[in-house]
């Protein structure tokens, strides 16, 4: 009788099979282990978020804008900016040291927006404003989070 064995390529096949297969099975296990014992991991990550709710720009360049904090945590005004038309060119900008925040409904500190609160905020443009034209001014906070609205200069 002849005895015939499995050919040394299917045998690494099936070796190479068998291992991730183990592997497989072995992860699922610790995975499940894991999360057993010290419980599944939550990550939260509270993000900034505002609704300007209503914005003013004249012709002179002084601005105001009703900022609600809608998000979970407080946000730190750093820069407005003005930017044409076309959303891209920056005209003017105003830092945080030449702004006014005033608490309309909630608090606010310096230029730092309290969850929940309803604000406003006002500074003046340097440079050249049309009545008339279309601007965009955007809030950015000092963690980058921006937020933009679009206003006819008066």
């Amino acid at each position: 009788m002849k005895r015939r064995g499995i050919s040394p390529v299917i045998a690494v096949l099936l070796l190479i099979v068998i291992a991730v297969a183990a592997a497989v099975l072995t992860y699922v296990w610790l995975t499940g282990y894991m999360t057993s014992q010290f419980g599944a991991v939550r990550t939260s990550q509270v993000e900034e978020r505002l609704k300007i709710e209503a914005a003013s720009l004249s012709a002179g360049g002084g601005f105001t804008l009703y900022v609600r904090n809608i998000g979970g945590s407080d946000v730190k005004i750093s820069t407005v900016y003005l930017l044409d038309s076309d959303g891209e060119t920056v005209l003017a900008v105003v830092t945080s040291g030449d702004l006014t925040v005033e608490a309309v409904e909630g608090t606010a500190s310096d230029t730092t927006i309290n969850s929940g609160a309803l604000v406003k905020v006002s500074g003046t443009f340097s440079g050249t404003i049309t009545a008339g034209e279309v601007y965009y001014i955007k809030i950015v906070s000092n963690t980058g989070s921006e937020f933009t609205v679009k206003v006819k200069a008066g």
